[in-house]
């Protein structure tokens, strides 16, 4: 008889194990369809394949415009953030005065470090030109990681600052605000 129970409650708990995995398994589907049906319909937001292969008249904008309301993650005060690469900002604190959340300096776009100069309190200055057309002077670096005629692409760090850096963008011949510059 113990030999009975212990397989019956062998075979139980397999039960139980596979009813689990197969919840998991269900759950993980269902995210995974609506996920993909959220990124083709901000991709393609007059539904263009629809209409086109199942003759399916669908305009996903008002559900792309209340998503987007939903996960706004942009604030709107002065202290806005903008994102320089992947997930890596600069955080205004003051007048053309900025942190990042590591106290590195990083590449806005791609492009050519024009001058670097070391100033009499040992920190450094540094000027760029970027690809999108807009020339930037860096000033209160710390530790310079670049060196005069260095190309770089977006992102990459160009130095270390302290407390805060002052970043000065310019687009032709007038001074443009960073999110411009980005």
């Amino acid at each position: 008889m113990d030999i009975i129970r212990k397989i019956r409650n062998r075979l139980g708990k397999k039960d139980k194990v596979n009813l689990f995995y197969r919840i998991s398994c269900s759950i993980l589907i269902c995210i995974s369809i609506i996920l993909g049906f959220l990124i083709y319909a901000k991709k393609d937001e007059e539904a263009t394949f629809l209409n086109e292969n199942f003759n399916i008249n669908v305009n996903f904008s008002k559900m792309n415009s209340w998503i987007n309301d939903l996960f706004n993650f942009k604030k709107t005060s002065n202290n806005e953030y903008f994102p320089v690469a992947n997930n890596k900002i600069y955080l205004p604190i003051g007048k053309d005065l900025y942190q990042t959340d590591s106290n590195e300096i990083f590449m806005i776009n791609k492009g050519i470090i024009l001058g670097v100069n070391q100033e009499s309190d040992a920190s450094y200055t540094l000027l760029i030109s970027y690809d999108n057309g807009v020339i930037a002077s860096y000033f209160n670096i710390v530790t310079c990681l670049v060196k005069e005629y260095d190309q770089l692409q977006k992102g990459e760090i160009i130095g270390y600052y302290n407390e805060s850096f002052k970043a000065l963008f310019k687009k032709g011949d007038s001074l443009v605000k960073y999110e411009d510059a980005v």
